[in-house]
């Protein structure tokens, strides 16, 4: 049974690719650049770093109003 789909799925691949790029009205070449990473870096970055500054507001009050630090913060060290 592998067999059959290692020998299908190349072109059932290629079906669903044109599939999709006729249903979103989009080339080949804009489903292409969406396998770099690049491509969604420069898309979501500004949205990436507004939501790490969102999580480690709430990591830091959730962890003030139960008492303990956020995760991740090393306790200071002791002086002798």
């Amino acid at each position: 049974m592998s067999r059959i789909i290692k020998k299908l799925y190349p072109e059932v691949l290629k079906k669903t690719a044109a599939r999709w790029v006729e249903q979103q009205g989009k080339s080949a070449k804009d489903l292409t650049e969406q396998w770099d990473p690049d491509y969604w870096r420069g898309l979501f970055e500004d949205e990436v770093n507004y939501f790490d500054q969102l999580i480690e507001e709430f990591n830091a009050q959730t962890a003030s109003a139960s008492g303990r630090r956020p995760a991740g913060r090393k306790r200071p060290a002791r002086v002798s």
